[in-house]
């Protein structure tokens, strides 16, 4: 049985979601890491941390919808 056009956007939009999450997620533990690093070098070193970074900001709408476009393109394109 195949989807409806509201049933593949839909998907669409799952997958942007999912890729705007894992991005996040990835940059969020980056961040930690790195900070982390630094204020074990600081303690070896007996020096004072580093103060916590700001961190990633949590993707918006517009993001998710700016990625959903962007695979809405590319599966349009790759259908021709």
């Amino acid at each position: 049985m195949s989807k409806t056009p509201y049933e593949i956007r839909l998907e669409v939009l799952k997958m942007a979601q999912d890729a705007a999450l894992q991005q996040f997620y990835v940059n969020n533990e980056r961040v930690m890491n790195s900070w982390q690093a630094q204020v074990e070098t600081a303690r070896i070193r007996n020096e004072t941390p580093p103060e916590m970074p700001q961190m990633p900001d949590f993707p918006s709408e517009a993001i998710v919808v700016n990625k959903a476009e962007f695979l809405g393109e590319y599966i349009n394109n790759a259908s021709k």
